[in-house]
Parts: C-alpha cells; structure tokens; sequence
C-alpha cells in the first residue's frame, strides 16, 4: 500500500513539477486577459477546495491522535471515518465535475484531481484497516503525511501561476 500513495506522489510531484515552469500561465497572465480571468476564477475555486480538503484531514488527524491516546477503538474509528468518507465522496464529485477549458489550468485542475483521489483513497484504506481489525497507527500518520504533502504540492505549484493575481493587488 505504501508504494502505491509513493508511485501517487510521484505522479503529482511531475504533474506539478511540469506546471510550475516559467513558460506557464502565469507568465503569460499579463498578456492574455481571458487567462488573467481563468486564473481568478480557479484561484477560487482552488482556495476553497483545498479549504474543504484541509477540514476533512484535520478531522482525520484528530482521530488518528485519539487512536494514539487510547480515546477511540478501531469500531469507534471505523464509525467515524464513514462520515469522513461520505463528506470526501462530495469533494472528489465536486472537484471532478469542474472543467477548466483554458489549456494553462488544465494541467493545475489534472493535479488537483489527483490529489483530491488520493486523500479520498487515504480515508478508504483506513476504514478497511479498521473494519479488518488491523489498525496500524503508524501506517495511518505515514500516509497522512504523504497526502500532506501532496497537498502541499498543489498549493506551491498553483503559487507560481497565481504570482501575476498577486501583484495586481488579489491575494490567494
């Protein structure tokens, strides 16, 4: 399992990788209004998934620290991460739902997809390790982390695109 969220990290790390080069929709932003506007439009769109993305891993985090401190079982875990999964089930069917046509976001929104499966992916497998009574803690806050910093990818990819929004005075 754990080289399957590796080869997913990978996959996200050159999709952002190649998105954050200097030839991308943020250097041509200035010029070409119908991007400065597809840009905006994202950097919503973007800023409030990732909002929702955040909330849901915090509330994974929590369970994860109270397995730790003994306050929940694997049942109690399981219970809980069924409402997780259901509220990340909306965010992977929002996220997917959403075209962006303007060729400069499409690489940014493929990212975001990934990601937002990988989280989702995330959830799945720890209700299957709680639901199979092999609930391993460790495993949990490793695959966390990754999925952290994925999340993390996103977000600095996206910076390089949203530069020109921010010096025309629109923060992120």
């Amino acid at each position: 399992m754990k080289h399957i969220y590796i080869l997913i990290l990978a996959v996200c790390f050159v999709f952002t990788s190649g998105c954050s080069s200097s030839d991308s929709g943020s250097a041509k932003a200035n010029n070409d209004p119908e991007l400065g506007e597809a840009l905006e439009s994202y950097q919503t769109f973007l800023g409030n998934t990732l909002n929702d993305s955040t909330s849901l891993l915090d509330r994974y985090n929590a369970l994860v620290d109270s397995l730790y401190v003994q306050d929940v079982s694997a049942d109690q875990l399981a219970n809980s991460l069924k409402e997780i999964i259901k509220d990340s089930s909306e965010l992977v069917k929002h996220v997917d739902g959403h075209d962006y046509y303007h060729q400069n976001i499409q690489p940014y929104h493929r990212s975001l997809i990934g990601y937002i499966n990988e989280q989702h992916q995330l959830f799945l497998d720890s209700i299957e390790m709680a639901n199979n009574d092999r609930v391993d803690k460790g495993e949990l806050r490793e695959n966390y982390l990754i999925v952290k910093e994925s999340q993390n990818n996103i977000i600095n990819s996206w910076g390089t695109a949203a530069e020109p929004a921010e010096q025309q005075g629109k923060p992120f």
